[in-house]
């Protein structure tokens, strides 16, 4: 297994590499953007999940991850996209920092059999009543 890693402005990353087709030698860039620098120990499991799954899948794609953190969101977004855009990656999947992905779930997986540009989640706000955030 090949490490790769993208500088940000405050960040190092580090990604693996896997095999396959029809996505073949595609990027993935894994993002966490904080603005406190503080992130739920939940969303750390869920991020390294997603590293671990991206190399289940059945096809190559280097993956990367960054974690910009006591930014602006605005800002540490930006970046992220300026570094994406930077190393060629093709797609960039953003967990914030207090986000929990369900264990078991291949989230990387799910997301790419959409086969579409922009895949989005629904969110529900955090406190009674539980609306969508649309």
């Amino acid at each position: 297994m090949r490490t790769k890693s993208i500088k940000t402005d405050k960040s190092k990353s580090v990604g693996n590499n896997i095999d396959t087709v029809k996505l073949h030698n595609k990027k993935l860039l894994i993002a966490i953007p904080s603005w406190t620098g503080v992130i739920d120990s939940l969303a750390v499991e869920g991020f390294m999940q997603l590293i671990a799954n991206a190399t289940q899948l059945d096809i190559k794609i280097e993956t990367y991850t960054a974690i910009l953190k006591r930014l602006p969101i605005v800002t540490a977004r930006n970046k992220i996209v300026n570094t994406a855009i930077e190393n060629n990656c093709d797609w960039i999947l953003w967990i914030d920092d207090d986000m929990v992905i369900k264990p078991g779930i291949n989230l990387i997986a799910k997301l790419l059999a959409h086969d579409k540009d922009i895949v989005a989640p629904l969110f529900f706000s955090r406190s009674y009543p539980f609306i969508p955030m649309l």
